[in-house]
């Protein structure tokens, strides 16, 4: 573990320790900014160890696409691209605050880099400004690239015929979700027996790890006594974060709400930004009643759908002039890797599925109720939700095509054009700008054309 650590340390500071043990010499300039024999030994150091089964790639390799960052670096000082000074600092503070909460300590940090932290932090901060002012650059070219009609059918008769992709049987659907309310007889109750637990902590010396083991419904972290270590913000929910940052060592708080439920935080130690705490959720029970109103909300804005005395579009409005208190969402499900609106029946939930396979499109199914022990949406994780879905597209399981696929297609086809462009901007640039390479790297079949120069 602490060996994959320390390897992102590496890819952030490119060269902390590589330069110290080596005879290091420069191998290339790229307009003012040099390239070092250790930048390619650090490099293959990274990609070892992220990925040790990963197959080593030739210094050639390496060494090519050092040069092209160095030469959109170049590129960046022509235009006097800047990375926002906050965001460097930000995040040189952030991965500072977790390898140090690694190690142990700043002392076994800079020891172990034979480096102070102001060294580190200096050459981090110059890692992090770069890669903010290469994507800068490469956002630059970018911007006015586009896959038209034309585009899009012409690089799908580039494609292979004999070798197109299977794409999964999909569906487009879309989802109202009724989640319902909790009493507040259920939530006080909660919040009573969080109080206790943390009464018997402060004044009877309970061990607050034993009473997460016995009491948390956190399956996260009910095994370990509620602990979670190098905890750093952006991890947690922001109403946890607000509670767990302002606490001192040692101090247990009182009973807070978060979409989960509710919970009582111990805060073990702040090591910086970073926190050691234990924590337990409980969360209230839905009643029956609480779930039989929220189906009757469903049905009532299905029968109005089916009935056309209200759209899809309307529903927002209809909920806040009816007053109703649970919370009432439509939305598109959505592949969050690719961002499409087709899903494959492989993500789709199958509560969800065993619907959309049954019912007529562009109807509305009857209102169900799916409990916190099956439903597989965060969002509904606390209390569970009622649902209703409806099917708009179906595809059956085939062979990549422009008329079924031309969404995924164009985005290809986009990827492609950026591609070209970048290629063709990279070897215009390297004409312009020229680079000196030493012998040794004279001999590499580069994928790309570089222009050779002497060294002045």
């Amino acid at each position: 573990m602490k060996k994959y650590i320390l390897s992102l340390l590496f890819m952030t500071v490119c060269t902390l320790s590589a330069q110290e043990v080596l005879v290091d010499g420069v191998i290339a300039v790229v307009g003012k900014n040099k390239v070092l024999f250790s930048d390619i030994v650090t490099e293959k150091f990274n990609q070892k160890m992220q990925n040790p089964n990963l197959e080593e790639r030739s210094d050639c390799s390496i060494f090519e696409n050092i040069l092209v960052s160095k030469l959109m670096l170049h590129q960046a000082d022509l235009d006097t691209v800047e990375a926002p000074a906050d965001r460097v600092e930000t995040m040189v503070n952030q991965r500072l605050d977790y390898y140090i909460s690694q190690l142990g300590s700043q002392e076994a940090f800079e020891k172990y880099y034979n480096k102070t932290l102001k060294e580190i932090r200096i050459q981090m901060s110059q890692g992090i400004s770069d890669q903010m002012r290469i994507q800068q650059v490469k956002q630059s070219l970018e911007t006015d690239v586009k896959s038209t009609l034309d585009d899009v059918g012409a690089y799908y008769e580039t494609l292979p015929k004999d070798s197109l992709p299977t794409i999964d049987e999909s569906y487009q659907y879309v989802v109202l979700s009724v989640q319902p309310t909790v009493s507040e007889q259920a939530a006080q109750e909660v919040k009573d027996k969080l109080n206790q637990i943390r009464s018997d902590v402060l004044n009877s010396g309970a061990n607050f790890g034993l009473k997460a083991l016995l009491y948390s419904q956190d399956p996260g972290s009910a095994k370990k006594r509620g602990r979670y270590e190098s905890v750093r913000r952006g991890q947690f929910v922001k109403e946890f974060e607000k509670v767990a940052f302002l606490m001192k060592e040692g101090e247990v708080s009182k009973p807070f709400e978060t979409q989960y439920g509710y919970h009582i935080v111990q805060l073990h130690a702040r090591k910086g930004t970073v926190l050691d705490l234990s924590h337990i959720l409980v969360s209230p029970k839905v009643s029956v009643d609480q779930q039989e109103k929220a189906i009757e909300i469903a049905q009532t804005i299905k029968h109005k759908l089916d009935s056309n005395l209200l759209t899809d579009q309307q529903i927002k409005d209809y909920v806040r002039f009816q007053q109703i208190t649970e919370k009432v969402k439509l939305s598109n499900a959505m592949n969050k890797r690719t961002g499409e609106l087709f899903m494959s029946t492989k993500d789709i939930p199958f509560y969800f599925l065993e619907r959309l396979e049954k019912q007529e499109f562009n109807v509305w199914s009857d209102p169900f109720y799916i409990s916190p022990d099956f439903i597989l949406d965060q969002t509904f994780k606390q209390y569970g939700a009622v649902f209703m879905v409806k099917k708009i597209e179906h595809k059956e399981e085939h062979k990549l095509s422009l008329k079924l696929d031309f969404d995924r297609i164009q985005d290809a086809s986009l990827k492609q054009k950026k591609m070209d462009k970048f290629k063709k901007w990279l070897v215009g640039k390297s004409k312009e700008t020229g680079v000196f390479l030493a012998p040794k790297f004279k001999t590499c079949n580069f994928k790309y054309e570089w222009k050779l120069i002497n060294k002045s």
